[in-house]
């Protein structure tokens, strides 16, 4: 893959962000701003903030929602097992719930298993941060090729 694959505006994000971070350690230090001087324009931290705030609301309300109808056809049905629920949130991001009549479960420290009801998952997938979708799966394949070229690979 060529630097041309990628974009001329998330190459100049990357140049701008490159400027304010430092590698320590393995550790990247990095400016507290940068995300907030990489919004567009006309959108703020406040609005950040405000949709944080939301989703903060949104998430657990929606997992509720999915969870507590779930449970009512669960007893009318009883060989449903699973209800999945998708809320798209503009473009191609989403937040998925997973909710399970009942799920195995085991302990990490004692490796014993138990019978867990009403076993809820939830995740927001935001499609841009994706390794394998749209720019980032250029970008991906881009530094791949990068290293292999450092690296003498």
């Amino acid at each position: 893959m060529s630097d041309k694959e990628i974009s001329e505006d998330v190459k100049a994000l990357a140049n701008s962000i490159k400027e304010k971070i430092e590698i320590k350690e393995g550790v990247v230090a990095a400016d507290d701003k940068i995300y907030k001087d990489s919004l567009p324009e006309g959108i703020t931290m406040d609005h950040v903030k405000q949709l944080r705030e939301h989703n903060s609301k949104f998430f657990p309300a929606a997992s509720l929602a999915v969870g507590e109808l779930a449970i009512k056809e669960f007893k009318k049905d009883n060989k449903l097992e699973t209800v999945t629920a998708s809320f798209p949130m503009g473009g191609r991001d989403h937040f998925d719930v997973i909710f399970d009549r009942q799920k195995e479960t085991r302990n990490p420290s004692t490796g014993e298993t138990s019978m867990k009801y009403a076993a809820l998952g939830a995740s927001m997938v935001v499609h841009a941060a994706r390794a394998s979708r749209g720019a980032m799966s250029v970008v991906k394949a881009h530094l791949d090729e990068a290293a292999r070229a450092a690296y003498g690979k």
